[in-house]
């Protein structure tokens, strides 16, 4: 996927309001450093644009990981409650949730 930028700004908040994507992937493509700009690639999400620039994610499949399962359903509560949550992996995120959720179990 390739954009030139239109407008002067931070990569993050560019990419929110450019695509139609969950701020969450997005993040996950800057963490796994799968955008470019300008062909470099980054890992920032306040790295400054300047109109001209481009940017390409790649989306290819080898730089995704793979689920031992398949996804049925993506909540947009919880995406939210995951972005905020301090844990270090998204399972443990969701093992804390599910203990506030269960506090007897």
């Amino acid at each position: 996927m390739k954009l030139i930028v239109k407008t002067e700004g931070e990569l993050l908040k560019y990419l929110e309001e450019n695509l139609d994507m969950p701020k969450k992937r997005i993040k996950q493509y800057l963490t796994h450093g799968s955008i470019y700009v300008n062909n470099n690639r980054t890992t920032k999400y306040n790295y400054k644009l300047v109109p001209g620039m481009n940017i390409t994610i790649d989306t290819d499949s080898k730089n995704k990981k793979t689920l031992p399962f398949e996804v049925l359903f993506e909540d947009d509560h919880i995406a939210a409650t995951l972005e905020k949550d301090p844990s270090k992996t998204t399972n443990a995120a969701l093992l804390e949730i599910y203990k506030k959720l269960r506090p007897s179990e």
